[in-house]
């Protein structure tokens, strides 16, 4: 019975510990996301890897925006009007568990020319 418990326990740390590894950050320095910006124009993808989109992100709750309600139209001058948000993180010390809201986070990039994609596991 003893060798059993042990065994589960060596094969529960080494698994803990793969995780570990597997998910560490390796040593680089990110860029971070603050007030609802990111500044990528000194990151240099080839060289560096990908970036990840956590930070402080603006947040509009109860609003559904489209990219024309941040245009300078004094009419949407109240929708422009952001919260933050930790990303990621839950908005229920913000509003109701269950609605709407919009996320906001700008990028700024080098080249322009490039293409850039995202990727994500949930939503």
């Amino acid at each position: 019975m003893r060798k059993t418990i042990a065994a589960a326990l060596v094969i529960l740390a080494a698994t803990y510990g793969m995780f570990l590894v597997w998910f560490s950050p390796d040593g680089k320095q990110t860029p971070k996301v603050e007030n609802g910006l990111l500044d990528l124009t000194a990151w240099r993808f080839a060289d560096k890897g990908i970036v990840p989109l956590d930070g402080e992100w603006e947040f509009y709750p109860d609003k559904l925006l489209f990219h024309e309600d941040f245009t300078s139209s004094p009419a949407n001058e109240n929708n422009r009007l952001p919260g933050r948000i930790e990303v990621p993180g839950s908005w229920s010390d913000q509003m109701n568990t269950l609605g709407m809201a919009t996320y906001r986070l700008r990028i700024k990039v080098g080249d322009t020319a490039e293409v850039y994609g995202l990727k994500t596991s949930a939503i």
